[in-house]
């Protein structure tokens, strides 16, 4: 678990930078459109893909995206834009990361 001085001196380095938060921790950043699109910025990768179900492997944790038609409309080494009927998207919570850590 990070201390309240380490998250404090972080969200100082971030103001004094003018960088968002998620940019210096490499958090992923999740932008749904109208649940028609989904725009995952800071992934590791892809752990399984198929119409109906995405997993995406992040810092965070495991991101996963249910629908219909899911399909990747581009992928780099950052950022993955996903197309199709978002139906449910599931996030770790913050007890089940710090488990991890």
């Amino acid at each position: 678990m990070r201390s309240a001085r380490c998250r404090e001196l972080i969200k100082g380095a971030s103001q004094f930078l003018d960088l968002p938060e998620e940019v210096i921790l490499a958090l992923p950043k999740v932008t749904v459109i109208a649940g028609v699109q989904v725009i995952i910025e800071n992934h590791r990768g892809v752990i399984q893909y198929r119409p109906s179900c995405l997993r995406i492997r992040t810092s965070a944790g495991e991101l996963r995206l249910e629908g219909t038609n899911l399909s990747i409309a581009s992928i780099n080494a950052t950022e993955i834009v996903v197309d199709g009927k978002l139906s449910a998207m599931f996030l770790p919570t913050a007890s089940e990361t710090e488990g991890e850590r």
